[in-house]
């Protein structure tokens, strides 16, 4: 018995991605099948996205938006591109350093100790940081490749670092492996755990007890770096 038959748009039910403004915020609502709920989430740049049911009614959105709304607003107030500043401390790897702008010296960027001093214009500080991290990470994670792979069967083709805002990494079919930037900018037990975890793939493209096993072989950080991640991890992925 068929008690209805009509197109989702004129009934105001969501049956594919769409965007939806409500209270002037762009809220990007993707319907999941199985779904049971609303699941609300604010990426590293702040985009509000919004998991739902298929066929949830867009009332149904704005209710649940606004039973939600002291929630979003607080941590939108934390969201947005970061950048380096002068003064400002992070990790690299096992180091911590403070960044220290000399804009009368003419030595780009350079270490001495726990200092990283960074010379000419403020406005050009975030940039040559950024490529000083990019630079570094990229030697800290084929330090940590070299030091993993001998534990494998398999050998990744190459590796890449990429811009990314929600994911530490990833391995292709190939067996090339992408890293994001900024897990330079984490201790160094994570970036081990991080790398073990792409190269784990490698064998298991997958999240079964057989990869997860695997990434138990190449490292005793697991937990730890987990930990970090969910504490830290959101404000490392704004950097811009």
């Amino acid at each position: 018995m068929i008690l209805f038959k009509s197109h989702c748009s004129e009934i105001n039910m969501i049956c594919k991605e769409k965007i939806l403004i409500i209270d002037d915020r762009t809220i990007h609502v993707r319907p999941i099948k199985g779904a049971r709920g609303l699941c609300l989430r604010l990426t590293p740049k702040g985009e509000i996205r919004l998991s739902v049911p298929y066929f949830c009614l867009e009332r149904q959105i704005k209710t649940f938006l606004e039973a939600h709304k002291s929630w979003l607003e607080a941590h939108l107030s934390c969201c947005g591109p970061r950048h380096f500043i002068d003064g400002m401390s992070f990790h690299l790897g096992d180091l911590s350093l403070t960044i220290r702008h000399v804009p009368q010296a003419r030595r780009g960027v350079w270490q001495e100790g726990e200092m990283l001093y960074v010379s000419g214009d403020a406005e050009f500080l975030h940039r040559r940081v950024c490529g000083y991290v990019k630079r570094a990470t990229r030697q800290l994670i084929q330090r940590e490749i070299d030091r993993l792979i001998p534990r494998l069967h398999r050998y990744p083709t190459g590796f890449s670092l990429k811009d990314t805002y929600s994911r530490w990494g990833s391995c292709s079919s190939t067996g090339h492996l992408n890293f994001c930037w900024k897990i330079g900018l984490t201790p160094g037990y994570v970036i081990e755990y991080l790398v073990a975890h792409e190269l784990a793939h490698l064998e298991h493209m997958n999240h079964g007890p057989a990869f997860w096993a695997a990434v138990g072989q190449l490292t005793d950080h697991r937990a730890d770096a987990e930990i970090w991640l969910r504490r830290h991890g959101r404000e490392v992925l704004q950097f811009d």
